[in-house]
């Protein structure tokens, strides 16, 4: 997502808006999109709650990657060489979501969860270790972007990011417990009563609730049990 707002003005670009003034312009426009985002989110993270910003903010990066796959689409299997005025609007709208997304969910988020959900003994090597692999993968995302609209199409990473931004969105909300207010022991009883990881340990459905345990009831009179006598515990 860092990597539609690095190449805004080359983006800008394929959609037939060539000229300086576009591109800074829209550049200007999208560090204030996320400025502005950034502050309503410090003011307000305590009342919206960590999990459900960064379950919000990555809905609306999908849904903007998502925008931006169909309007480079349209280019590609297109008959004119740069988009449609209605397409490039579509795209300059879904630029600046992505934006507004990125702000509302990975860029304040990652570094507070990871503060919080790691025990003060771990937490230097936890946010050294993650600083080093966020690095690395948006460094590897940056360099395989132009190659990879050139090879496999203008429409191919932003379905990507699309894909992968959908899947996060499921993790978190599967996976991920809101730690606001909250040691690092609570959220770790809160993690472990998240569906993802007690799919992973075999205690439960990963779309099904699961019935925990059924204790039988049998009747005073009748030692036959019947379905209406099933209590979960």
């Amino acid at each position: 997502h860092t990597n539609i707002l690095n190449y805004a003005p080359e983006i800008v670009r394929q959609m037939g808006l060539d000229s300086k003034h576009y591109t800074l312009g829209f550049s200007i426009l999208i560090g204030t999109v996320k400025f502005v985002v950034t502050l309503f989110v410090i003011w307000r993270i305590e009342f919206l709650g960590r999990r459900s910003l960064l379950i919000g903010g990555m809905g609306v990066i999908a849904a903007s990657t998502l925008m931006l796959t169909i309007a480079f689409w349209n280019q590609e299997h297109g008959d004119e060489e740069y988009m449609t005025p209605a397409s490039a609007a579509v795209s300059l709208v879904a630029m600046i979501g992505v934006a507004a997304g990125y702000a509302a969910s990975f860029a304040p988020l990652t570094w507070l969860l990871i503060s919080e959900m790691f025990h003060p003994k771990f937490r230097g090597r936890a946010l050294g270790s993650s600083t080093i692999i966020t690095y690395l993968s948006a460094a590897l995302v940056s360099f395989f972007f132009l190659s990879a609209q050139s090879k496999l199409g203008p429409s191919f990473p932003f379905m990507a990011y699309c894909i992968i931004t959908v899947l996060g969105v499921f993790f978190a909300a599967f996976a991920i417990p809101d730690t606001g207010g909250k040691d690092p022991n609570e959220i770790e009883a809160d993690m472990k009563q998240m569906r993802w990881w007690r799919w992973r340990d075999g205690e439960a459905s990963l779309w099904q609730r699961r019935l925990s345990q059924a204790r039988l009831v049998p009747d005073a009179n009748n030692n036959n049990l019947s379905s209406s006598q099933m209590q979960l515990v």
